[in-house]
Parts: C-alpha cells; structure tokens; sequence
C-alpha cells in the first residue's frame, strides 16, 4: 500500500504543512514523506516527476528524481540536490535548492523485482508543487582555497531586487561582519579579511536575512594552506642524565598543517644536520650524543623549527691519571707540589687519594700497603697539595674518581724527594 502527504520545511514565512499540494520559495527545500507499506523486503522505489503512464512498456514514463533502480538513473537536473532516508515505512525525499522548473507533478513508482512483470503497476498517489520566484534567494562566490596570509573576499548576492540585505556567518561565532552593497535593487554582503591557520576547514554561510531557513542558505568552506604549527619535540623517557648505553627516541610532533604532508629534518647544536625522519632514534647513546636537538617540520608552503631540548648523557669516569705541577725526574725538599687527578665523567666524580707505603717484611719479607692519604690540609678533592714536601712524602701515588655510575682509579704516580743531605 503507498500514501502521499507532504511537507514543507523552513519556508519563510511559512509553517509546515501537510498536504497533497504544495509551494515553495526559489532556493529553499522540500521534504515530501510517503509510507510504502505491505510490501517485500527487496525492491526498488523510484521517484516520478511528471509520469504518465505508458500503456505499451506497463510502466510510468517522466522525470527520475530519484532512484537506486540499475536501470533508471536520476536526471541530471537533480544530481546533488536530492537525498532519501528512511525509518520503518516511513520515506523521506528532500529537494534542496529549488527551481523554478521544478514545480510540477510528483510520485512515487514501486518495483518488487529488477525486471518485469513488476508488482503495483499504477499508483495514484501524487504531490503537486509549486516552485515561486524568490529574487531574494542568494549565491555566493569566492575562493575555497587559499594560503595563509593571503586577502580572502567572499560575496553573497541576492539573485534580484530584494528588501532585505544577506547575512554572513561563519561556524561556531555568529554573524560575521561583512560590508554591503546595492546593485539595481539586488544587495551584495562583501566578507573580507586575511587568512589565518584558524580560518582552514571554517565554514562561512550567507543567509537571506533575517531568515534562518537553513535551506536557504549557501555556504563556502575555506581551506587555508599554512606551514607546520605548534612543532614539538617528545621524547621516550627523560633526557636529564641519561645513562650510557640507554635507548631513547626523539620524536618530531606537529600539531596541525595544511597541507598535511610533511618533511622532518634533525638538527643537533643548531647547525649539524643528523638525518631525515620524524624520529630520530639513539639504540645505544653515548657521551658524543650530548648536546641540544632541535627539529624542523616542512610542507609545500614553509617550514617551522621546534624549540629545542637537551640531551645529557651520564657515564663513569674514563682516562684516569695523575699530572704533577712540575719537577720531573725529583722535587727538591722544601719545594711545593700540586698532584692533579684528571678524568672524564658526568655527573662530576668524587675523588680519593692513596698512598702506598712499604711494610716491614715477615717471613715473606718486606710488602706494600696502599693506604688513603688522610685530608689534612693536603689532600682537597680532585688535589694533593705539598707546600713544602720533605723526605717522608716519597712515594707512589693513585687517585680514584667515583660517581653514581662507577668508579676508576689511576695508575701510580711515583714523587721522588731529593735532598742535598739525606741520612
């Protein structure tokens, strides 16, 4: 069974209605609702524009307004303008952007099956619409497509004389500020500014005003092409004090970009290019890999530098030793002397001093001890300071430098003491 009724929706200055005629203003919408019940699971609905009925092919012929029937194509005149959904029995057609040649005689046209005989040949159900001139109806012009920084205009015309100015607005902030313009009768709102990163992707509307017919509307979306925003650096794990030997990538994060393809380079120390990639990987880092990082994001339009971030690498200490301030070969007694312990390490290595002493000897005869050098004036952290050495200083000396990762001693320094008279 097939029932007709209809409705108009957003008419200006209209209410909805329900009936089997109907009219509408030039560039809004109709929405006509039919029930199609008691019928098979598969099929096809086929919407009629003008049908008569052909005796010889046992079917309507007229203007297909919309169909999913292989055989029987929308017409052109209705391509991206008609849409159908459905709940239940419940069918919605909805015309948008009417015409004038669109009034006329609708119906609908039920096929059971992909090939004849078909079920229900006639159906006497029919809407009749009628499509008014609408001078006040409007079109807009512009680019959809822009660079940042570049003048956008976009214009929103009324297609005739018409009392009322149009209206622009842009999604998600209301009316947008437009200047206007009067042309015989019609009126043009002129929408200018600069394109911005925000503008891309924002939808700007021109509106008959004061209506708030939806249908009415026309709309631009803008697409603004702009460099690599907000370029970041994200790392894996914490880059303060990381051990020898750790893994840790660096990964190049780029909040938005139009277009969206993108080049990575990296960049160590502001000028040393590493390699391409969005990550930049370390399996096994090492004290060379110290330094800041930067990286830099580019697409067709220019490139963008993230801030930069710092890489530190902890490690024991290496390449311990001992240099003396002077005096190869002997110190004199009564002479300075400064021993230096150098090494290599972060974080900075505590140090310790020994001093090997000879013991009297056992049965095994005599032996050595290596004792620490107590801090008694002499002994200060990285030096062992002698202000006035004497024969008892003589020796072999080591160091040893130890931070939180390992410790490392050197080998032994020897300090002879010579002397005018020793007994």
């Amino acid at each position: 069974m097939i029932s007709f009724w209809a409705m108009v929706l957003f008419l200006i200055g209209d209410s909805a209605c329900s009936s089997s005629k109907m009219m509408a203003k030039e560039g809004s919408c109709v929405t006509v609702n039919l029930t199609l019940s008691d019928i098979g699971n598969s099929g096809y609905i086929v919407w009629l524009k003008d049908a008569v009925w052909n005796d010889t092919a046992a079917d309507f012929d007229g203007t297909i307004v919309h169909s999913l029937k292989p055989d029987k194509p929308a017409a052109s005149e209705f391509e991206n303008r008609v849409s159908v959904c459905s709940t239940g029995d419940l069918y919605k057609l909805t015309i948008s952007n009417l015409r004038l040649n669109d009034s006329g005689k609708y119906m609908v046209r039920y096929y059971d099956k992909a090939d004849p005989p078909y079920k229900l040949k006639k159906s006497s159900a029919e809407m009749s619409l009628e499509v008014q001139k609408n001078p006040c109806q409007v079109s807009v012009t512009g680019p959809e497509l822009v660079q940042m920084g570049a003048e956008v205009i976009l214009r929103c015309s009324t297609v005739g004389p018409c009392q009322n100015s149009p209206e622009w607005r842009r999604s998600g902030s209301g009316p947008a500020s437009s200047e206007v313009s009067n042309t015989q009768g019609a009126k043009t709102a002129q929408l200018r500014f600069k394109a911005d990163w925000s503008h891309d992707g924002v939808e700007f509307s021109c509106w008959p005003s004061p209506s708030n017919d939806a249908c009415a509307s026309r709309n631009i979306t803008l697409a603004v092409e702009y460099a690599p925003k907000e370029v970041r650096i994200t790392a894996s794990r914490t880059l303060e004090g990381i051990h020898e030997g750790a893994a840790v990538n660096l990964t190049c994060e780029v909040q938005s970009s139009n277009p969206s393809e993108r080049s990575y380079s990296w960049y160590r120390n502001h000028t040393v290019l590493l390699e391409t990639g969005q990550v930049l990987r370390f399996p096994a880092v090492r004290p060379k890999d110290r330094g800041s990082y930067h990286c830099q994001a580019l697409n067709s339009v220019a490139s963008e530098d993230s801030p930069e971030v710092t890489i530190t690498v902890h490690y024991g200490p290496r390449g311990t030793k001992i240099k003396a301030s002077c005096c190869e070969g002997g110190v004199k007694a009564g002479k300075s002397l400064t021993l230096t312990c150098e090494t290599d390490a972060r974080p900075e290595p505590g140090y310790t001093w020994f001093r090997t002493i000879t013991e009297p000897g056992g049965e095994r005869g005599p032996g050595t001890t290596e004792v620490p050098v107590p801090s008694n004036g002499r002994s200060g952290g990285q030096y062992l300071r002698f202000s006035l050495i004497s024969a008892g200083d003589a020796g072999e000396y080591t160091c040893q430098a130890k931070n939180i990762i390992s410790a490392q001693k050197s080998t032994a320094l020897r300090v002879d003491v010579l002397c005018e008279c020793c007994i």
